[in-house]
């Protein structure tokens, strides 16, 4: 499983899709894993599918973000995301 939390405000829509920054709570994450679950601030879950498109740190794309360090993802699909939210998926299968 992989988990991404939303820390900083909310999403930024940018390029067609949408730019969260948070930090890696379950990983690691690479550039293709997917999100498929959205839990709000307020507990409430939905499913949703968001693809990873770009990973950057500290001004730096990268293809893989390990648990615990903080970055801005760059995410694609037909879903949003709300601000202070926790964000669930699973690794893309070359990822595994």
């Amino acid at each position: 499983m992989i988990e991404f939390a939303e820390l900083a405000g909310g999403p930024v829509p940018e390029g067609g899709g949408i730019r969260v920054t948070g930090r890696c709570h379950s990983g690691p994450i690479h550039v293709g894993d997917t999100f498929t679950e959205l839990v709000h601030a307020n507990g409430r879950t939905e499913r949703i599918s968001l693809c990873v498109k770009e990973i950057v740190i500290y001004g730096r794309v990268i293809d893989t973000l390990d648990k615990g360090v903080s970055a801005r993802l760059l995410l694609a699909g037909g879903s949003t995301v709300t601000p202070r939210a926790l964000l669930r998926g699973s690794p893309a299968p070359l990822n595994t």
